[in-house]
This record gives C-alpha cells, structure tokens and sequence, in this order.
C-alpha cells in the first residue's frame, strides 16, 4: 500500500471518527432537549399542583378568616347592638335550645351578652351554667358597658389553685383584669368567691379598674353579689363589711341610680356632680371627700386593730355627707353609725344592716316595703380576737 492509499485511508478514518463523534454530539444534544423537555413538563406539573394547591389554601384561608371574623367580630359597640336583627334571631335561637327556654324579643339584646359564655371555649359545662346567672343584672342596668362584659366573658377561665407565694392568707380569690382569669385559693367557700369574681369580670373595663375607689369597686361587688346571685341584702358571713356600709350610705346621699351609673362606667364624675349639688359645693370638694373616705376604709381593712385617729378622722368626712344627705335619713343614720363603730372598735359580727334592697328589682318587689334589721356585736373576747385574725376575703 503506497503512501496516497495510506493518506487516503488515514482521512476516511479521520472522517469517520468526526461523523461518530458528530453523531455521538447530536445523540446528546437530543438527549438533553428531552430531558430539558421533560424537566419543563415537570416543572409546569409542579408549578400548577402548587398554584393549584396555593389557590385551594388561599381560598381555605380566606373561608377561615371570613368565619372567624364572623365568629369575632363586635357584638356590641359600649351598650349598643352592632350585629344585624337575623343575625340577633340566630344567636337567640341557640341560647334557646341550649338553655331550654324561651327568650322574650325584648330582651334579645341581654342575652346576647351570654352568647359570649356559650362560645367559651375555656369552661366547664358546670361553670358556664353558672356564669348563666348573670342575665338579672345584666337587665336591670341600663348603664352596663355590654361590649366589655361579653369580651370579658367570652375569654374568661376559672383557675382552681394553691395560693400563690407573697398572697395573702385571707384572699380567698381574685379576678386577674388583663388575663380574664378568676383564681380560687379556698374550696371551701368556692360558690361564694366564684360569684363575687364574676361580677369583677362582669363589670371590669380599664376605666373601672383605675377610676374607681377601692371601696366603691369591693363595696359595689359585693353588694351586687348578695343581692342577684344570693337574694340576700347583705350575705352572711360578711365581706367588706366597712365598703358595704359606706356604698349603701353614698346610695342614700346620691341615689342609687347614680352610684350604678358612675360603678358601670367607671366615671366618678356622675357622683361627684351630684354631692356638689346636695352640699352646694364643687365637684372638687365631694372628691377630696371621697378620696378620704376610701383612704380611710382602705386604712382600717388593713389594720383591724381600733385606731382613734381613723376613727376621728372619718368623723370629719361624716360631717361632710351629712350636709348632703336631704331624704332617707333613717338609713342613712343607721349606717353612718355602724361606720362609725366599724372605725372604732376592734371586732365587728355583723349579721344585717337592714333588708332594703337597692338594685335587684325582683328581690325588691319579693321583699316590699324596707326595714332596719340589725344583728351586731362589737366586745372584744379571744375567740373574736381570732375571728378578726383569721378574717378571709375576696378580692
């Protein structure tokens, strides 16, 4: 073979070498377009199960936000409804069925409050049923914040627990305003504690909770505790005896009326107009009274022993009411004087002031025409000594 056939074959060889390695190229070429194909079609597969599946959960969440928005939305606004009327009918009908009774149309609004309680997600069946029993007081006051009440009971919880460290022995419960939680430290007494909490919650509002003197707040709660959810004029055993007492004299002075508006509202100023009227004086005067009267109860519930200087100086205070006070002077005598007892003596056993009934107003029509009826005791014997050692209260 002569060195041309050589050459010759040496470029057929050549040439076969760039055709498969051309071949081998295209082969790869193609290779890669059908899986460049087929990670396209896996991309768009996956691209549009998630657009599908983002579309799906956009549209699930949207439903939730829609229902939990219709679950939470604003019942009220202060007093007024903010709902539609079939929305009002819906809401009426499930109390209905749940509570076994039948609601006047009148009355929807009121128990619209409950609703709040029936969509609790924190109480026992047993606690709600007896959360149910606030629906007279929410009735009989005009001036009740409605919006805050439901907020409060729709998230309130009942906490059964050991008192916590740095309590003291003698609380026996307490509302805790900005968990919407109520703590009860004695079982013993649980019923008791448990309701007067609950009016806390029922009335709590920032405005109630700063505005308010303590003895107004624990004298009200307690008062309105004895009168809806015990029929009682004043329960036995007593707590707040001294916060009672002068509640029940500030209701002579100012009426009634009044004291429920300014504790509902936590506005003092609907009762400090009204003293500066009776006494023809300034609102800035039935303050300072007001004031002194509540440092000196909250003087005295804190040191049980008798002290001469509270003692006169609730005097001067009296002197005050006493130019304000135009009506009902037999009641208003009987509790300034037991007042007047309560700062000067160690021991109080108070049994009943009088069986006037001042908000409830079907106990007031079961009760009639009101009375003094006092059963009271002020000697000072060991045993009694112990009793005010051993004092327990809600707070």
């Amino acid at each position: 073979m002569n060195i041309e056939e050589i050459n010759s074959l040496i470029e057929e060889i050549e040439k076969d070498k760039v055709k498969a390695a051309l071949e081998r190229k295209k082969r790869e070429k193609i290779r890669r377009r059908k899986e460049k194909e087929r990670n396209q079609k896996i991309a768009w597969y996956q691209i549009s199960s998630f657009l599908g599946f983002s579309f799906f959960s956009i549209v699930c969440s949207i439903f939730l936000l829609i229902k939990n928005y219709e679950e939470n939305k604003n019942v009220f606004s202060n007093r007024e409804v903010v709902i539609d009327a079939d929305k009002v009918d819906d809401i009426c009908d499930d109390l209905e069925e749940e509570l076994g009774i039948s609601i006047p149309e009148e009355e929807n609004e009121d128990y619209l409050v409950l609703s709040a309680i029936q969509k609790n997600s924190h109480l026992s069946k047993e606690e709600k049923e007896d959360c149910y029993g606030i629906i007279p007081i929410i009735e009989d006051n005009p001036y009740l914040n409605k919006e805050n009440a439901y907020q409060s009971l729709k998230e309130l919880c009942i906490k059964h627990m050991n008192r916590p460290k740095g309590t003291e022995n003698e609380v026996l419960g307490e509302y805790l305003f900005f968990d919407y939680q109520i703590n009860i430290y004695d079982e013993d007494i649980k019923k008791t504690t448990f309701f007067h909490e609950l009016t806390h919650c029922i009335y709590g509002s920032m405005d109630h909770l700063i505005n308010l003197p303590r003895f107004l707040k624990e004298g009200m709660t307690e008062l309105l505790t004895c009168e809806y959810f015990f029929e009682d004029t004043y329960y036995k055993p007593s707590t707040y005896f001294g916060e009672v007492l002068a509640t029940k004299m500030l209701c002579e002075v100012v009426g009634e009326n009044t004291v429920l508006e300014s504790f509902s509202t936590g506005n003092m100023n609907p009762i400090y107009q009204r003293l500066a009227t009776l006494s023809n004086s300034t609102t800035k005067e039935a303050k300072e009274n007001i004031d002194k009267l509540d440092d000196l109860l909250d003087k005295r519930f804190n040191t049980p022993q008798k002290n001469h200087d509270i003692w006169y100086d609730f005097i001067d205070v009296s002197v005050y009411f006493d130019k304000c006070i135009k009506k009902n002077f037999e009641f208003y005598n009987y509790y300034v004087y037991y007042l007047d007892d309560y700062f000067l003596h160690d021991y109080i056993d108070i049994w009943e002031i009088s069986n006037k009934v001042y908000f409830n107003q079907e106990l007031k029509q079961k009760i009639g025409t009101p009375g003094i009826v006092v059963g009271m005791a002020t000697s000072m014997d060991k045993n009694q000594k112990q009793f005010v050692k051993n004092k327990k209260v809600s707070t």
